[in-house]
């Protein structure tokens, strides 16, 4: 391949170009010049300002001038977005929130931004991000983002159920019930303890008044609740009784009011022993 001159004293010629959809390109180049040291790594590849020098061969020709092979990497020729093969990926967790990674090679680091919508699922929120530039001139780069949500098309929430029982010790109690006694006498009584647990993605903070109010979840669950009967000083009465909101857990996305929201609710009896 005949050298092209740049100017009186110097020359390139191509002689292997590799241009990669993902990835850096790769060029190797012949180049001409004067002194040993006309073409250094880490300087730009002659005739490719988008590649930088990796690799570099010089030979002195007999005719005093200098013949370089060069070796070199970078983004030559213009790309547009492209998002890696295999993403996004999912990720569906029984309880607790999903998460969807999404990868993508572009000349913009701020591709994604903390608390943005992703694409994909019910409604996923961009919860880190991370930009690494493929190149030594930082302008492309592999842009990284973890999202959080919920990916279930069919509604915008997870819902968890914990129904467990507490005891209550009494000194003269009597269980009028199959399998309990007519007699009075000191005994333990279980009763049913119910939560309920939402999950959720939200673009504001909720309103933290409404703990310790009444609220009934979505789908609360039945439980068992015995009739106890006796004088009034016998039970310890609650206030407020019946479904209650008893937590607000707000995760917000630094700097921004979106964020994982949890509301715990609790079937409270109206009386207990």
């Amino acid at each position: 391949m005949k050298p092209i001159f740049l100017g009186a004293d110097k020359g390139i010629s191509a002689t292997s170009l590799d241009l990669s959809r993902t990835g850096l390109d790769s060029v190797r180049v012949e180049a001409w010049g004067i002194t040993e040291y006309d073409y250094k790594c880490g300087g730009a590849v002659p005739g490719y300002p988008g590649a930088i020098i990796e690799k570099v061969h010089p030979v002195k020709l007999s005719d005093g001038c200098w013949k370089f092979t060069i070796v070199g990497e970078g983004i030559i020729a213009a790309r547009s977005d492209t998002q890696i093969i295999g993403y996004p990926r999912n990720t569906g967790e029984l309880m607790g929130l999903d998460t969807i990674v999404d990868e993508w090679e572009t000349s913009n680091p701020n591709k994604f931004k903390l608390g943005q919508r992703m694409t994909g699922g019910n409604i996923i929120v961009c919860t880190s991000v991370t930009a690494q530039p493929m190149n030594r001139q930082k302008t492309r780069f592999k842009v990284t983002a973890t999202g959080q949500g919920i990916l279930d098309q069919s509604k915008p929430y997870k819902e968890s159920y914990n129904v467990t029982t507490q005891d209550w010790q009494r000194d003269s109690v009597r269980v009028n019930l199959a399998g309990g006694w007519t007699n009075y006498r000191k005994g333990s009584i279980a009763q049913a303890k119910a939560m309920k647990t939402i999950s959720y993605i939200s673009a504001s903070l909720p309103d933290f008044t409404d703990v310790s109010r009444n609220a009934t979840p979505i789908n609360p669950p039945a439980i068992y609740t015995p009739f106890m009967s006796g004088q009034i000083s016998d039970f310890t009465w609650l206030f407020p009784h019946g479904w209650t909101l008893m937590a607000i857990i707000a995760d917000p996305i630094p700097g921004t009011t979106v964020g994982a929201v949890q509301l715990v609710f609790e079937l409270r009896q109206q009386k207990i022993l």
